[in-house]
């Protein structure tokens, strides 16, 4: 059930993940939105697992960043549109703006931003300066579950739909013409 875990931090979900797997129900992470290359918040699950003796194994799966714009029916590369996508962090430990997001909304790809929506304006802002006010934008907010909700338009309008549709974290932020 995505709603039961999202409202956690990556520590409080290792927490629970611990105590579950010791009162002898299975573990489980889904949809937890780190990019595929991001393996810190796995090892930082194995490390709690092992220090309380239970084994660990990993089952890899479909990142976030790929299933829920799939989901959706927006394509991340086309052909003749777009050749690529990058996956970006929004915001960063520190609360801060991912220094690649200026290299990225530099790009021609299509930009799939993960925890970003408190960096919106700032994304929004910077997007159009390389890429023009009329770059079409998705917000896809509990992806994948029943009570997903989406907000499209363009970097010019997303910031008012964003407001009319009260879309929020955990959202899944996708720029591009594809």
């Amino acid at each position: 059930d995505c709603e039961s875990l999202i409202q956690f931090a990556g520590d409080e979900i290792h927490f629970f993940q611990v105590a579950s797997a010791l009162a002898a129900f299975p573990p489980a992470r889904p949809g937890h939105q780190r990019p595929p290359g991001k393996a810190l918040g796995i090892f930082d699950m194995d490390q709690d697992a092992l220090k309380h003796g239970l084994a660990v194994s990993l089952v890899p799966g479909i990142s976030s960043a790929l299933a829920v714009p799939a989901t959706n029916d927006i394509p991340l590369t086309s052909r003749g549109v777009s050749d690529s996508f990058w996956v970006v962090t929004g915001t960063t430990r520190s609360g801060t703006l991912s220094k690649d997001m200026a290299l990225a909304a530099q790009s021609s790809a299509t930009v799939i931003i993960l925890m970003g929506m408190k960096q919106l304006p700032m994304i929004a802002d910077l997007f159009t300066k390389y890429r023009g006010p009329e770059e079409p934008i998705a917000i896809i907010q509990n992806g994948t579950c029943e009570h997903q909700q989406m907000g499209l338009g363009s970097l010019r309008t997303i910031q008012q739909i964003a407001r009319k549709k009260e879309l929020s974290a955990p959202a899944i932020i996708v720029i591009g013409a594809v």
